[in-house]
């Protein structure tokens, strides 16, 4: 199982892109709870100063954009993207000069993603949907 993922941009959006044939876009929390309720996990970096300036640039470098979805081995491109890519970028990049990222992958998993972080940053585990999963 591969999986998915997107990065908060807010407390009620997420940025995310779909699959082949989908570019990056900004959907609602509740929309993208509905759409991937049977396995969201939501974690979460301890510094949000971090968090804020990895949605930051994840905005400004996704947003509105028409990249296209493709997986490659090229992880430090911005164009074809992938879920993931998506939000280990914003991390890598976006962190500035912080510790954020330990490991760069040449692909990013979306179960892989906490593994990927410096320990001091390592995202928690906030909560799961539905929430009788453990």
């Amino acid at each position: 199982m591969t999986g998915h993922s997107g990065i908060a941009l807010s407390s009620t959006t997420v940025l995310h892109i779909s699959g082949p044939g989908y570019f990056p876009q900004v959907e609602s929390l509740a929309n993208f709870k509905k759409k991937y309720k049977k396995t969201l996990s939501v974690y979460r970096v301890p510094n949000s100063k971090v968090a804020n300036a990895a949605a930051n640039w994840a905005s400004s470098r996704y947003v509105g954009k028409k990249y296209s979805y493709f997986i490659t081995d090229n992880i430090k491109s911005v164009n074809p993207t992938y879920c993931s890519k998506i939000v280990f970028q914003a991390y890598y990049y976006g962190s500035g000069s912080a510790p954020v990222i330990k490991t760069v992958p040449k692909i990013a998993l979306p179960y892989g993603l906490p593994g990927y972080f410096s320990p001091q940053y390592k995202p928690k585990l906030i909560t799961r949907f539905p929430e009788s999963v453990t």
